[in-house]
């Protein structure tokens, strides 16, 4: 899991370079992403509304019809632009050129394409914008020439109207929507809430491509909804104020008649009698006109409701609450109904369920309805028999004095009716307009001057994260691809043990046949071998002693150029040291010492010759000897194992400090392993920009199998951009070994 991980490494050299690239790309494409794209600005408006009932407010305010009346108010079904820079759109709303009126699109592929519109010669011509793999239209169909404002076609037609008066460029273009689109697209922008739970001030919000169109839209939809409450209010108290005013009508004549009556009897008998002893009889008649005033008004309501005209219930909220609030929860429900209906059908089972509860509602209506008739009833019925024994005690008077007191009655009884009547008439149109009054606007919408989408910040933030998410995706196929170790941190990422030393990269090929440590080449190669040496003298093998054994994967890794250079920085000084060459199969010791190769190990373990035959000293250099690998006649992998072998790297501990084995890369055969179990410390080496990582991983588990002492890595040929970090660290040395 680690390995895999560690693909993903970004900031890895080979990566690094392809990351800060992509991410100065995505961000550089964010930002002309930003510039060249539609720039979206949003504002808000406040308002009071008077309705207990917010949400149906709510409804009300993003209503399909309520929308329409705005879009149609503005003339948002045309979309006018020019372009700038790359084609990048240009909004003319607050600018238009001229104004296209009474569209009307014959056909329907019209809708959301691009037209410009020319202005030549005094005419104004309408033509698509081409783009021939796309253009469906033959163009000479397309291309339609006004004469002067008014343009039709078999496709389109509309009267432009010009707002400039001369000074027109090319370059307008124009896009016409579709309507039941657009207005569903409206209504997805607009938002309402609540300040809090039970306020009754809403906001509402809108965003657009134009800060002027939003604000405009928005002034535009509270103008239509305070005109629209208006003519609800109208329609609830029409009824109810036409048939007051008959009745005012017939109470004024009857008030008239009374009155001429009364004068006409009084001026003919000459009469004067005080008629407050039989007063009693007037506020009874009063409150009997009333009632019955009261009964017609609920039968008129019953009539309205037979004809679902709920409105004009909510009228009398004053006198009747409880009524009112029904009808009010009846047309909410009716509303939400026809809104559920118009998406699911008739049929769903939620407006089925509506349905049944509005029938519910209107039982529960009618049957309070007749509940209030017949309390009416009863208290009329109650009225005429007291004014009946009552009017016992006027029969007792004069038959001249009796009448005129008779109509005196009539005619104040008359009198007050039709001043109730003009009070109540008075009191049903002022709730209208207070109402309608108390719908204000609490902060009136601005022309933003930001953006409200996009921000400049999340479009570079999104980027960032694209590039980082791309940059991530290339080092992991990059890595996955490039398995090949260059610098000390390949190794230290796939392996815990110890690298004992770093060889820098050679430029000079010639000096791989010799023992360059002994020529004359610059000090940084001789310094790394030197550190090597202070490595393992640093080591305790429990010997006076050590046997450093070496090996490495596959041939081609410089294991014999090393082991070679090896031993003689070894030898450089008082310690005597032998190189012996176990690789039988692939034996480069002899050429780069210039020694011939006809007797070695391999005849020394088949007995054919005597230790002294093969022990070759080098002549360069006073305590550096040689066992070259002569030329094995039997299996190796015997020559190897046998105790022979054994017995000659002890004996050699007793005239030697360092005795190196070179070993035949693990690749070749495991006999390797065999002999390096007999050493002190094992080295593996690993060539720079050679070796692949998946061998460290192997070597290691090798290692570990075969139980060697003191395994490790030496990274050879290593050129001057991968290293980087010290090659001789004692501490981390040791650490990595223990």
């Amino acid at each position: 899991m680690g390995e895999f991980l560690k693909r993903f490494n970004i900031f890895s050299k080979n990566s690094r370079f392809y990351t800060l690239l992509i991410l100065m790309f995505a961000l550089c494409a964010g930002y002309f992403y930003y510039v060249f794209s539609v720039k979206f600005y949003k504002s808000y408006t406040s308002i009071k509304v008077v309705s207990k009932d917010i949400e149906t407010q709510k409804d009300i305010l993003k209503s399909r019809r309520l929308i329409s009346k705005t879009v149609d108010d503005l003339g948002l079904e045309v979309d006018y632009y020019t372009k700038g820079l790359f084609y990048r759109k240009i909004d003319l709303y607050a600018k238009k050129p001229f104004i296209i009126r009474d569209l009307k699109i014959k056909d329907d592929s019209f809708y959301d394409r691009e037209f410009e519109i020319e202005f030549k010669d005094g005419n104004f011509i309408l033509k698509e914008v081409k783009f021939p793999v796309f253009n469906d239209f033959d163009s000479e169909s397309i291309k339609l020439i006004s004469n002067k404002e008014v343009l039709n076609s078999p496709f389109i037609s509309f009267r432009l109207s010009p707002v400039l008066r001369e000074n027109y460029k090319k370059g307008y273009f124009v896009k016409f929507k579709k309507r039941e689109n657009l207005i569903s697209s409206v209504q997805k922008r607009v938002e309402i809430s609540q300040s809090s739970k039970n306020s009754s001030i809403l906001k509402i919000s809108y965003f657009d491509d134009d800060p002027f169109k939003v604000k405009d839209f928005l002034n535009t939809l509270i103008k239509n909804y305070k005109e629209r409450l208006k003519k609800e209010e109208s329609a609830k108290i029409s009824k109810l104020s036409s048939f007051l005013d008959s009745k005012i009508k017939e109470a004024k004549r009857e008030m008239n008649g009374a009155f001429k009556r009364l004068k006409s009897y009084e001026d003919k008998n000459s009469l004067s009698v005080d008629p407050s002893p039989f007063g009693f009889s007037i506020g009874y008649e009063e409150e009997l006109r009333k009632i019955k005033l009261e009964l017609n008004t609920l039968d008129m309501i019953k009539r309205e409701i037979k004809k679902g005209n709920y409105l004009i219930v909510s009228a009398l909220e004053r006198k009747y609450p409880e009524l009112s609030s029904l009808a009010k929860e009846i047309e909410e429900k009716l509303r939400k109904k026809d809104l559920l209906k118009e998406k699911r059908g008739e049929l769903d089972p939620e407006v089925i369920l509506f349905s049944q509860k509005i029938e519910k509602l209107q039982k529960t209506l009618n049957k309070m309805i007749r509940e209030i008739q017949n309390s009416l009833y009863k208290r009329v019925s109650a009225i005429k028999k007291v004014l009946n024994q009552k009017s016992e005690k006027l029969s007792k008077l004069p038959k001249k004095e009796k009448e005129l007191i008779v109509l005196r009655q009539n005619y104040d009884i008359s009198k007050n009716y039709y001043d109730y009547l003009i009070k109540e008439r008075s009191e049903l149109l002022l709730s209208g307009i207070k109402d309608n009054a108390e719908v204000s606007v609490i902060d009136p919408p601005l022309a933003s001057k930001e953006p409200y989408k996009p921000k400049l910040k999340n479009i570079l933030l999104y980027a960032f994260l694209g590039g980082l998410f791309l940059a991530f995706l290339t080092a992991f196929f990059k890595n996955a691809k490039d398995n090949v170790v260059r610098s000390v941190n390949d190794v230290e990422e796939f392996s815990s043990l110890p690298l004992y030393g770093v060889i820098p990269f050679v430029n000079d090929h010639r000096l791989y046949n010799k023992i360059y440590v002994t020529e004359d080449i610059p000090s940084k190669y001789k310094e790394a071998y030197r550190e090597i040496k202070t490595n393992i003298e640093l080591l305790d093998s429990g010997w006076r002693s050590k046997i450093v054994g070496i090996s490495s994967t596959i041939p081609g890794e410089g294991k014999s150029v090393f082991v070679s250079n090896l031993a003689a920085t070894l030898a450089m000084g008082d310690q005597r040291v032998i190189l012996i060459c176990g690789d039988f199969m692939l034996s480069e010791i002899h050429k780069k010492f210039d020694l011939q190769n006809d007797k070695g190990l391999a005849d020394l373990l088949e007995g054919r010759v005597k230790i002294e035959e093969v022990v070759k000293k080098y002549e360069k250099m006073k305590n550096l000897y040689i066992i070259p690998s002569g030329k094995a006649s039997e299996n190796p992998h015997k020559l190897i194992e046998s105790k022979e072998m054994k017995l000659i790297l002890k004996n050699l501990r007793r005239y030697f400090d360092f005795i190196v084995v070179d070993t035949t890369p693990i690749d070749v055969t495991n006999d390797s392993f065999v002999l390096l179990k007999e050493c002190d410390l094992s080295i593996f080496v690993l060539k720079s920009e050679f070796s692949q990582k998946s061998f460290i991983r192997r070597i290691e588990n090798l290692s570990k199998s075969f139980g060697l002492k003191n395994p490790g890595f030496v990274l050879t040929s290593v050129k001057r951009e991968y290293i980087n970090r010290l090659s001789y660290d004692e501490e981390y040395i040791f650490r990595k070994s223990e």
